[in-house]
């Protein structure tokens, strides 16, 4: 039996979510962005390509899901996620 206050909120699971997939995606970004010759430059156009992004979008998928853990972690984390997360959502 799970009791209601032990059971992870859906929130709780989607940050998870978006945890594990933003940690692949900086961890593969920067293993594609520092191999010994990155595997961009072969059909680089000029344009923005997605192996170049994969670590940015890996930071700001980390950045997402730490909402949904606020309760738990101490101030200074969020603090340092506001600087990541406000600037990247705004329309200016």
């Amino acid at each position: 039996m799970i009791l209601c206050e032990s059971a992870l909120s859906g929130a709780q699971i989607t940050g998870l979510i978006m945890f594990t997939l933003g940690a692949f995606s900086l961890l593969r970004g920067l293993q594609i962005r520092f191999a010994e010759v990155p595997y961009f430059v072969v059909d680089y156009r000029g344009w923005s390509s997605p192996p170049l992004s994969l670590p940015f979008g890996g930071v700001f998928g980390i950045g997402l899901c730490v909402q949904a853990f606020e309760i738990y972690l101490p101030t200074w984390i969020l603090e340092i996620n506001a600087l990541i997360v406000i600037p990247s959502c705004s329309n200016a």
